[in-house]
């Protein structure tokens, strides 16, 4: 997908309206992150925003977060813009008075980027936030009927585990999942062959199952499943193809269906340092939410 400032002289504006946009990278939560920022200062700002292209990878995230100058020049080398000579902005501490046509951030990244005191910007703000939610009707069925063959969303408790590359403490991190389980769930018992009865548990992680740092979790609990169990109900994700080039959207997809499964269960455990693994948390608290209206 090409980012082109050039393009903008297509689009027909008025004299007075005035633009704002930002520098995308990271992971997909990160930069739903920076989406939700940016569409609150643009709505605060009374200005339009011109939003970046979506980076997804197949496992890890190639564009880290960085200063403006060498998040461009790194974003430029993959071909998702070109350099107008857009300069840094530095900010001030009312950034609603600068007469720039166009204010260019680097990162908007960061739960704590924008802090909101006012009633209606807090509002606004998680209106964002429970609106801004996965829909791709393809893989909501997937999830649907992962989650029907498991038992139903009350059957099961989500563990979402983020130990891959550029994740360090794999052992600890499954060891802190692993007791937190124990302590909430007193009933599991590897001993007992009719757990499976009583608390099944869905795996989402970004490593595979023979790894050495999760064989504890399969020793400790009696009924775990991971994604590759589902593997027949993934056929129609690979038919999803990016418009734009054609390309087969499956490796770049199935993270997202792991963590729409992970975060329909009754109970869902995060990674603490992962931002991923906490967008699974609050899916599943929006789940639950609505789960609780109907009923």
């Amino acid at each position: 997908m090409s980012w082109n400032f050039n393009n903008f002289s297509t689009i027909q504006t008025t004299d007075q309206e005035k633009y704002l946009t930002y520098l995308p990278h990271s992971g997909f939560h990160n930069q739903r992150i920076s989406l939700i920022n940016a569409i609150f200062l643009a709505w605060f700002l009374n200005r339009t925003l011109i939003i970046p292209p979506l980076l997804l990878y197949k496992k890890h995230a190639l564009i880290p977060m960085r200063s403006f100058d060498r998040l461009y020049k790194d974003l430029s080398k993959l071909k998702l813009c070109k350099n107008n000579n857009l300069k840094n902005f530095n900010e001030e501490s009312y950034i609603g008075k600068r007469p720039e046509k166009l204010l260019h951030f680097g990162s908007l990244f960061s739960s704590y980027k924008i802090i909101t005191r006012l009633p209606e910007n807090e509002n606004f703000r998680n209106k964002l936030n429970h609106t801004m939610l996965p829909n791709n009707p393809t893989i909501l069925k997937i999830v649907n009927r992962i989650v029907d063959r498991i038992g139903g969303t009350d059957n099961y408790i989500g563990v979402h585990a983020r130990i891959g590359k550029g994740f360090l403490n794999q052992n600890e991190t499954m060891q802190n999942l692993t007791e937190a389980i124990q302590n909430d769930f007193k009933d599991i018992d590897v001993k007992n062959s009719n757990a499976c009865l009583q608390t099944k548990i869905f795996l989402a992680t970004d490593v595979p199952r023979n790894i050495s740092s999760i064989q504890l979790f399969f020793q400790t609990f009696p009924c775990v499943y991971m994604l590759d169990d589902f593997d027949d109900l993934l056929e129609p994700l690979k038919s999803l193809k990016n418009p734009n080039d054609d390309m087969i959207m499956f490796e770049f997809l199935i993270p997202f269906v792991d963590l729409l499964v992970v975060s329909r269960g009754n109970k869902c455990y995060k990674t603490y340092s992962s931002t991923f693994s906490k967008y699974a948390q609050f899916l599943n608290q929006i789940w639950l939410e609505d789960k609780q209206q109907i009923l």
